[in-house]
């Protein structure tokens, strides 16, 4: 380079600007990354790294988005296992209701009330599997699902003539085991499954079976497929109307109405005993309901299956009329009273009579045939939407299903609902009842149960009165309370009764005899020595009227003139104490000084003094001799005998002899002596000087008697001198107070000695009857003595009651005496009420509650990555009472609390079988959210490397852009210095 160039272009300088620009920008650059932490804020700075960090940037957003969507779906996990726990719990409690159900020790109403329970229970799952939801997304809960609330009744297995499967019924009609291999069923003659098989065909009214079996299973396993479709009239199942849509029941409790739109709720109708319900969760067209029901082409229908879930004993055949009445007549009363039985075969029912005083004297009825009987109220009947449902004329027991009665699938047996009425052929004894049959019985069971039956008829009831005549004078009849004749047809049969006159008589007429009985006591009898007489016959009852002193002697006592007895008794009295001088002695205080009273008189010490007191008792002894008389009045008794006689209605009657008590009396007079021997006693105070100083000698000697005066001493002392024959006794030391009145005086009467009664004939009166007992005879058995007529039966009982004027009477009487009549009247016509009870024969019925629902599985998609496609997919069952199997359990009986049991038990698997859906899905998730995160973090670190600034490497260099621009400014300033150093030359 020339340096002569430098004015004129000043290369130096240009050369300096252009890099210290380049320096510059290469700072900016560097201040960029640093201020932002990016190392490639725009395409330029990395066009490559910044495609493929913006790839990483979606990744990285989409699977943390995706992150939180799994944990959603762990949250839904969460909230459906919440619910089936409460499901699970509510299931535990059913299953202790049922078993408990099951226990033989309750009542019917004690299991009506568990059922109560049961119910409430199932009430609660169903609103659990309809509201259940996650951020308002059913759970559970599929539109047009049907729940099925009640068992079906178009199906039942029926009994073959051994008690075995004989076939299936459908409708009321009855394919056995050779018309359902016709039909397709792959099954022996035993009806037991050959292979696994699906059969559908059509019964004759163009209602379509689908059975399923699988190999080894009987018919009676079968499981059938109901169908539901549904078009502008209405509602079908399995290609037969079930219900139009004015049968609807809508979520108001009315009908539908209105099809161009189906609010929001529950909806429900009844076909063959299912009551069906679905929900509407939108408002929605009929269109859209259709398509619900139908399927919609992405989803399919749902179909229920239906089998045998338990069993119920149910009676083959039972009679229901109760009782019925016959009437009797003199053309039938002599057939009335014998014994009925019902007799049944394949011919029909008929009934046997059987003379009961000869079994081989029997009589049978014609049968009436099987197919004559129909119950005519179910000749024209519909069924719960009011379509009509056919009964071929009432269900006339028209086919048993045996194994050739080819009913060409349209022939209608009998109907557990339906009652038959049958009347014997016998005019005579026109007896008939009603019966129902079992849905599953057979001709043999119903043979079991009526052939032999007894009809159990009581005693012919032949009501009426008895009335007794008119009193006599020899005493009244009346009525016994045993009212034989009264309501006892045999009897009025036997006395010839006329039958056909509900107020025909019988008449008996009465007699009565009195007559005595040797050996009883009688007037006859007369006293004794002791004035009463032998064998306590007869009572003497006395009253003293005069006593004459006869005279009186004096006894020596036998202690002479000494007393008998010596009493001491102490007396204690108060006095003041004195000195040894016989002065009182005053009182004084503690300081020694006396004591007075108010009016200053001196207050003197007194003390307890004791005296004593003797007493002495004498006594003397007197005879005394008397004459005494008496009145006595005699009395006795004697049994007497009465026979009754008569005739009923021309009958001679048996003698009925009752045995009568007759009382008796007559006055007497009786004479006797009497001595009486009396004791004088007298009791004197004695003031002795020696006894005194022998009793105050005593008691200084024993002190303790003073001391403790309550106690009692009784003690061999020594008598005092000249007291030897006394008998000396001390009493208490309180003291003997001789009483007021005992002392000189008091008199001791001793028992006095009688001599012996005299009774002179001429003091004896005439006997009088006094009284005859109770003057009753009760229920006085009356029957004929003619063995041929009624045996030992009483006609009647009668009272017969007399007063003591008609005893008298009937003692003067020589001869029977007729003393009334007893009339017998009937008051209605006799009648004979039977009851017809069957054999008990229980059989097993089976009871189709276990009903599955077959409907597509829940699904949901879980994205759960940053791209299309990437989800994870939920599918779950739905859950309804009808798809756990759970919408038949009860406990209103033993079998069916024991069917519950069966039905919580797979409830219980098909709710752990979803909860552990939900939980093997939460797990999953769980380990998805790790995954995705751990994923999202790595793929930010390499990321980062792309797009983030080395801040480290990037500050050295911004530091040597920094240098750079520094020098490029000096050296920049230095090249512009050279012009001036130009100018200064030129200067």
């Amino acid at each position: 380079m020339s340096r002569f160039n430098i004015v004129a272009h000043n290369l130096p300088a240009m050369f300096s600007n252009r890099q210290l620009g380049i320096v510059s920008n290469r700072k900016k650059e560097s201040t960029e990354k640093l201020s932002s932490g990016y190392k490639i804020n725009r395409a330029a700075d990395d066009a490559a790294g910044l495609a493929i960090s913006e790839k990483m940037r979606r990744m990285i957003r989409g699977l943390t988005q995706a992150s939180a969507n799994v944990q959603d779906g762990v949250s839904l996990c969460q909230v459906a296992d919440g619910y089936l726990n409460e499901v699970h719990d509510m299931l535990h409690r059913i299953t202790e209701l049922s078993i408990k159900g099951s226990n033989a020790t309750l009542s019917d109403s004690d299991r009506q009330s568990i059922n109560e329970e049961v119910g409430a229970l199932k009430d609660e799952m169903r609103r659990i599997f309809n509201v259940a939801n996650f951020n308002e997304i059913p759970l559970f809960h599929v539109p047009y699902t049907p729940d099925i609330l009640s068992a079906p009744t178009d199906m039942e297995v029926f009994h073959s003539g051994n008690g075995g499967v004989g076939g299936l019924e459908f409708n009321n009609v009855r394919y056995n085991i050779s018309e359902l291999q016709s039909k397709g069923l792959k099954i022996d003659s035993s009806g037991i499954a050959t292979e696994d098989f699906d059969v559908s065909f059509s019964l004759w009214d163009g209602e379509t079976v689908d059975l399923s079996m699988k190999e080894g299973q009987s018919v009676s396993e079968a499981t059938r497929n109901y169908k539901w479709t549904a078009d502008g009239n209405g509602i079908y199942i399995n290609q037969k109307p079930a219900a139009e849509w004015s049968e609807v029941i809508g979520p108001n409790g009315q009908p539908v109405t209105d099809t161009s739109s189906f609010g929001t709720g529950l909806y429900r109708f009844t076909h063959h005993g299912m009551t069906v319900e679905f929900s509407v969760d939108e408002e929605a067209t009929l269109d859209d309901i259709m398509s619900g029901i139908n399927g919609d082409g992405a989803t399919q229908p749902a179909t229920w299956d239906v089998k045998v879930g338990g069993a119920s004993p149910v009676q083959s055949a039972d009679i229901v009329s109760g009782t019925r009445t016959l009437t009797v007549t003199n053309a039938n009363k002599n057939i009335i009273d014998q014994n009925y039985s019902i007799v049944a075969n394949q011919n029909g029912i008929a009934i046997k009579r059987t003379n009961p005083s000869d079994p081989s004297d029997t009589y049978t009825t014609d049968y009436v045939a099987w197919a004559t009987f129909k119950d005519s109220s179910k000749s024209n009947i519909h069924d719960e939407n009011g379509n009509v449902i056919s009964t071929n004329g009432g269900y006339p027991i028209v086919n048993w299903g045996t194994e050739n009665d080819g009913n060409g699938e349209s022939e209608i047996t009998f109907d557990g609902d339906a009652t038959y009425h049958f009347k014997s052929p016998d005019n005579n004894a026109p007896i008939s009842f009603d019966f129902k049959l079992a849905e599953s019985t057979s001709l043999a069971e119903v043979m079991t149960a009526l052939n032999g039956a007894s009809v159990n008829m009581p005693n012919v009831s032949a009501p009426g009165s008895l009335s007794s005549g008119s009193s006599t004078s020899y005493g009244s009849i009346g009525v016994g309370s045993t009212r034989t004749l009264a309501n006892d047809f045999a009897l009025q049969r036997a006395y010839g009764r006329d039958f056909d006159n509900a107020n025909a008589t019988l008449t008996a007429n009465i007699t009565v005899e009195r007559s005595t009985i040797a050996g009883q006591p009688s007037e006859a009898d007369r006293p004794n020595a002791t004035g009463g007489y032998d064998g306590n016959t007869h009572v003497v009852s006395r009253e003293l009227t005069s006593r004459v002193l006869e005279g009186t002697t004096e006894e020596t006592s036998p202690n002479g003139s000494h007393p008998m007895y010596v009493y001491i008794q102490p007396e204690k009295y108060t006095d003041y104490s004195l000195d040894e001088f016989g002065n009182k002695i005053p009182k004084t205080n503690d300081l020694g000084e006396p004591v007075t009273d108010e009016s200053g008189n001196p207050i003197y010490e007194t003390q307890e003094y004791v005296r004593w007191h003797i007493y002495e008792e004498y006594d003397h002894y007197y005879n005394d001799t008397y004459t005494d008389t008496y009145n006595a009045t005699d009395t006795w008794s004697q049994n007497v005998k009465y026979s009754f006689d008569g005739t009923t209605n021309g009958h001679e009657m048996n003698d009925v002899e009752r045995t009568q008590k007759e009382y008796y009396s007559r006055n007497l007079v009786q004479i006797r002596t009497e001595t009486v021997r009396r004791r004088i006693i007298e009791v004197n105070e004695v003031d002795d000087s020696s006894m005194d100083a022998y009793v105050k000698s005593f008691l200084d000697a024993n002190p303790q008697f003073f001391e403790n005066p309550d106690t009692a001493f009784s003690e061999n002392v020594e008598i005092p001198d000249g007291m030897s024959s006394v008998n000396f006794v001390a009493i208490r030391a309180q003291g003997y107070n001789p009483p007021t009145g005992y002392l000189d005086g008091r008199e001791t009467v001793y028992n006095p000695v009688y001599g012996d009664y005299s009774t002179p004939e001429s003091g004896i009166g005439d006997a009088a009857l006094t009284s005859i007992g109770t003057g009753t005879f009760s229920n006085i058995a009356f029957k004929t003595s003619e063995s041929n007529v009624t045996g030992s039966k009483n006609a009647f009982t009668f009272n017969y009651a007399l007063n003591l004027e008609q005893a008298r009477n009937l003692v003067s009487a020589s001869s029977a005496q007729q003393i009334g009549t007893i009339t017998f009247r009937a008051s209605n016509k006799a009648t004979r009420d039977y009851t017809p009870i069957e054999n008990a024969n229980l059989i097993s019925e089976a009871e189709f509650t276990d009903i599955t629902i077959n409907i597509p599985t829940k699904k949901l998609d879980i994205q759960a990555g940053a791209n299309a496609g990437e989800f994870i997919r939920m599918e779950w069952s739905p859950l309804s009472l009808t798809i756990i199997g759970m919408s038949g359990a009860n406990t209103l009986t033993q079998e069916s609390s024991q069917a519950t049991i069966g039905m919580v038990k797979k409830a219980l698997d098909i709710i752990s079988e979803t909860r552990s859906t939900f939980g093997s899905y939460q797990n999953r998730f769980e380990h998805t959210i790790k995954n995705l995160d751990n994923t999202v973090e790595n793929t930010q670190a390499a990321e980062s490397l792309i797009r983030d600034t080395e801040m480290a490497q990037e500050t050295v260099k911004n530091a040597k852009e920094n240098i750079l621009e520094q020098v490029g400014h000096s050296l920049l300033a230095q090249a512009n210095q050279s012009a001036e150093n130009v100018l200064s030359l030129l200067k």
